[in-house]
């Protein structure tokens, strides 16, 4: 369920840019910088942001780093190479109206919310982004929910000003990015008891197999 998640992450991650209607907040800043260097993929820029959050889960609580935090790391580089591979797997699509942009990017957030249901559901661990939202609400004394508001927020401001400094126009933040903050959210909490179901089978078929 882990792997299948971070691999919807990327798919959805790369639906949603080609929606062309906008990024999802946390791809914002990352997107931008695929147009001010072009060189560097947008599955390297993800994994350059989720190492800065990793990084500064431990500036905001020191005490809480240890050896084994490390483990983070490695779906979030699996995360960057689904996100080049998807990218890749949708180069070809271009929406050719309005209409079919809004269908191409309610796709993308549905697939996207699944990801992030099927990575809460499998509880295996956190990656980078989720731990410094965690630590950031427990240091503040934000609810979660208003921590990964205020996150996404700084993101899509950073990703503003990224691109009026670089590229003097605003790049892949438009109504799409709005449109992903409300809904991603909300329909990762409709599919969610769908996802802990599975996630259960297999403790409901060890049982069986006991009695």
């Amino acid at each position: 369920m882990l792997a299948a998640g971070i691999f919807l992450m990327g798919t959805g991650i790369a639906i949603i840019i080609k929606s062309q209607t906008g990024t999802s907040p946390m791809s914002s800043l990352t997107n931008v910088m695929t147009y001010v260097y072009a060189p560097i993929s947008l599955g390297t820029y993800t994994f350059f942001l989720n190492f800065a959050f990793f990084v500064g889960e431990f500036v905001l609580e020191p005490k809480s780093f240890h050896p084994v935090k490390l483990i983070q790391l490695i779906p979030t580089f699996f995360l960057s190479v689904a996100v080049d591979l998807n990218m890749m797997l949708v180069a070809n699509l271009v929406p050719s109206s309005y209409p079919m942009q809004l269908l191409i990017l309610a796709i993308g957030c549905i697939v996207f919310a699944l990801s992030i249901s099927l990575m809460v559901s499998a509880n295996v661990l956190l990656m980078p982004g989720d731990a410094f939202i965690g630590i950031l609400a427990n240091r503040t004394g934000l609810k979660w929910g208003n921590a990964k508001s205020a996150v996404d927020v700084s993101l899509v401001i950073l990703a503003v000003l990224v691109s009026l400094l670089f590229l003097h126009k605003v790049v892949g933040v438009r109504e799409g990015t709005v449109i992903a903050a409300i809904c991603i959210g909300q329909i990762s909490k409709l599919v969610r008891p769908l996802t802990n179901a599975l996630a259960a089978l297999p403790e409901k078929k060890q049982m069986s197999t006991a009695a």
